[in-house]
């Protein structure tokens, strides 16, 4: 009889351990496929790939599991939506390197840019590191676009469509909790930014999914968005436990919402942040087919 209890320990001890590793590391990929009627013809079917909020993790060896699941889907273009470090020292963070972290993450962009058109937007981590400057040398080093608040335009055919990347509001100074000053400001920002493509469809990156108000008052067509980890633990019927800055049982933490004409896909990211474990929310990559209605 001891012997059974012992065999039951150890293989509820196994089972604990694989399940919180495929909670952690055990990728999944999620399809949206997005109607606008304002989209140019020639971008119908545009398939856009979503990472986000990385925080220096490490799918496989030279994060070979993530490249391969972007590869597998051959994206249009990719789109990074912020938090590709982890700044802050908790207890499970003591031996925090920047350099170690970057040198981790640009195993990514190594692959893909050199395959597809990516883009990023910094988050507040990147702010908050310290160290931004470093980040975008390296990321523009290894082919990435950075949008850190700037727009490009894609051509198909002689149509076209305008990305704007909008970097975090932390940016603007002072706490990293945002307040209403950094969310005016951004969403002037984002305006006077909006200006030159106006006229075009636009696909804006933004860390953050609580500012959907400045989005659609800005009448953006799509955000892409994350900081939110999917609300890190979601239980049955409890749902999402706490998402930064939206506190507990958050509401904006994944999918894709509608605010007037605006869209909005929340990415539930890869990483963890201040919960150094992810429990029914597995890391996440998102894949959008832009559809002309």
């Amino acid at each position: 009889m001891v012997e059974l209890y012992i065999f039951l320990a150890i293989a509820f001890v196994a089972f604990m351990i694989l399940f919180v590793y495929i909670q952690n590391y055990g990728l999944k990929k999620t399809y949206y496929k997005i109607d606008f009627e304002n989209l140019p013809q020639n971008f119908n079917g545009l398939k856009i790939l979503q990472i986000s909020d990385i925080h220096r993790k490490s799918f496989g060896k030279n994060q070979s599991k993530l490249t391969l699941m972007i590869e597998s889907e051959n994206p249009d273009l990719v789109v990074v939506s912020g938090d590709i470090l982890y700044c802050y020292n908790h207890w499970y963070n003591f031996r925090f390197s920047y350099k170690k972290d970057l040198e981790k993450v640009m195993k990514i962009f190594d692959v893909i840019a050199k395959k597809y058109p990516v883009y990023y937007t910094p988050g507040n981590h990147e702010c908050k590191s310290g160290y931004y400057s470093e980040v975008k040398k390296e990321l523009v080093k290894h082919g990435v676009i950075v949008l850190d608040s700037g727009v490009n335009i894609i051509e198909r055919d002689k149509e076209e469509i305008a990305i704007i990347g909008l970097k975090d509001p932390t940016f603007w100074g002072g706490s990293n909790v945002v307040t209403d000053e950094y969310i005016k400001k951004t969403h002037k920002e984002l305006l006077d930014i909006k200006k030159d493509v106006d006229n075009h469809f636009i696909v804006l990156i933004s860390h953050r999914p609580e500012m959907f108000e400045v989005y659609e008052n800005s009448e953006i067509d799509i955000v892409f968005s994350g900081h939110a980890h999917g609300g890190q633990w979601v239980f049955p019927i409890v749902g999402p436990v706490f998402a930064p800055q939206q506190g507990f049982f958050p509401k904006y933490t994944r999918g894709v919402h509608e605010f007037g004409k605006t869209k909005l896909v929340i990415n539930r990211g890869l990483g963890n942040s201040s919960m150094p474990i992810r429990l029914f929310n597995r890391p996440e990559v998102v894949v959008v087919s832009l559809i002309k209605k």
